[in-house]
């Protein structure tokens, strides 16, 4: 979901981001975290952090094309319901990070921007969160909100803010919280009794879990011994996991190694031989061949297609 909205909130807001015809890759209709985070990284480089914060207010459009979980989400009467759609949704929201309470109090909260399986996210990943966050709230009645980093106020009376220093921790209070929409008696009653909450550790599938394994050492030899010990899995575990998932080790370690290599193709400096290198394949050619089975295009075309506005 995150990625389908960074998508429609570039194309509105900062549409040479994203070239003309240029296909957005995705598996499974989900855009891979890599890309996410290139794009990110890209619309910081044209705009600053402020656009990147401002990319949130995709929420607040009229004409935004239907997405159902979003709409689960923001059916929501309190923050507190709004918090607790959060940790039941992060296994369907095709993302690793998430976020996690740290203080909470009557009409204010001190958030933090955590990323599986450790560590913090890259600034503009925390940026867009964050924009993202300042919609739903004010969606769900919140007035006179103010969303505040160590280092100052980030929004406050409808107003953006550049933001200064860390970016990771925030946060969000506000004066009072109204009805401002209506709300469908029963639902999330019965979305709760059927999603229950899932712990931190737990958030992602198997198949997930070794796909972001993948990109961190794509030159690693993964094999069914290696990875079902990086997941701490038995063999027999990870494959039943991977087959529940309706995948294989081949395909996801393919997956993995592809999604790295369409971020370093939109540097124009790497060379096809490099991106090949760094992405474990054995050579340009394998590479090549892979990269066109999936998408269509060779790696050249796929960069050119995207540098075209750079």
């Amino acid at each position: 979901m995150a990625g389908a909205l960074l998508v429609e909130a570039l194309r509105r807001y900062a549409p040479g981001v994203l070239p003309a015809g240029a296909a957005v890759p995705h598996q499974g209709g989900v855009v891979p975290s890599l890309y996410k985070l290139r794009l990110l990284e890209i619309a910081q480089e044209a705009g600053g952090d402020l656009l990147v914060l401002r990319l949130g207010r995709v929420l607040c459009e009229p004409d935004l094309p239907p997405i159902p979980l979003l709409f689960f989400i923001q059916n929501s009467r309190s923050v507190d319901t709004l918090l607790e759609k959060l940790d039941r949704a992060y296994p369907y929201l095709g993302t690793n990070n998430r976020l996690s309470v740290v203080e909470r109090a009557e009409r204010s909260l001190v958030l933090e921007h955590l990323r599986r399986p450790a560590g913090h996210p890259a600034r503009s990943e925390s940026l867009f969160l964050i924009g993202l966050g300042i919609a739903m709230f004010e969606y769900v009645g919140c007035e006179e909100l103010k969303v505040e980093l160590a280092d100052g106020v980030v929004y406050e009376e409808g107003q953006y803010y550049a933001p200064q220093g860390d970016c990771f921790r925030f946060r969000v209070s506000w004066a009072r919280q109204r009805e401002t929409r209506p709300h469908i008696a029963g639902l999330d009653d019965f979305v709760f009794q059927v999603a229950p909450p899932v712990p931190l550790d737990d958030t992602l599938p198997v198949h997930q879990r070794l796909h972001l394994a993948i990109t961190e050492n794509p030159t690693a030899r993964w094999t069914v011994r290696s990875a079902s010990s990086h997941l701490g899995l038995s063999q027999r575990s990870l494959q039943r996991a991977l087959k529940a998932d309706n995948t294989t080790l081949t395909l996801v370690i393919q997956q993995a190694r592809l999604e790295i290599a369409r971020r370093l193709l939109l540097a124009p400096d790497v060379s096809v031989t490099d991106v090949a290198q760094r992405c474990g394949f054995a050579d340009s050619a394998h590479l090549c061949r892979r990269f066109r089975e999936v998408t269509g295009q060779t790696p050249g075309e796929y960069r050119r297609a995207w540098l075209r506005v750079r």
